[in-house]
């Protein structure tokens, strides 16, 4: 039997219990990745509102925000929004650990880029967890470039070295 892989694009807050689940699950993943490769700690609570706040540039219409859902069940993230008139940012790409590596997170990114075009952006740039690699895989695999860190990026308002900065140009 094979699966149904969808995307939903989430346009009002309609979707907030689901989004909030699984950013509270990616909040989790990454906590316990800081912990073990960094030694710090990560307030799910803050980390959460944190990132909850400003998710209406998501539903602009120089933002977008989608849902995977495999087989009825939400299982991944990715969103877009706008850095300036010529760059958006990709955000909170995310998918469940027992669905990766099955194309859904390359999904999500396809559509995203694409939409960027559509919006005419000329780059979209991406601030990543250094440890996480599979995804910086994916990234430079669609043509991503490391680049250094740039204005807005939260990754670099965070300090500490914690991020890596990547920029497709479109």
């Amino acid at each position: 039997m094979s699966e149904k892989i969808q995307l939903i694009q989430v346009v009002s807050d309609k979707h907030e219990t689901q989004v909030r689940k699984l950013l509270s699950e990616y909040i989790q993943w990454l906590k316990e990745k800081a912990k073990q490769e960094y030694g710090i700690s990560v307030n799910l609570d803050t980390t959460l509102q944190s990132f909850m706040k400003g998710f209406d540039a998501f539903y602009s219409a120089r933002g977008r925000m989608y849902l995977s859902q495999v087989d009825g069940e939400i299982v991944g993230i990715g969103c877009l929004k706008q850095l300036d008139n010529q760059v958006g940012e990709i955000k909170r790409m995310f998918v469940k650990s027992e669905y990766r590596g099955r194309g859904i997170g390359k999904l999500i990114l396809d559509t995203l880029i694409a939409d960027a075009r559509s919006i005419g952006y000329t780059k979209v740039r991406l601030d990543s967890p250094k440890f996480s690699i599979e995804a910086h895989g994916l990234y430079q695999s669609m043509g991503f470039r490391f680049i250094e860190s740039y204005q807005g990026s939260e990754g670099a308002e965070a300090g500490a070295g914690l991020a890596v900065y990547m920029e497709l140009v479109l």
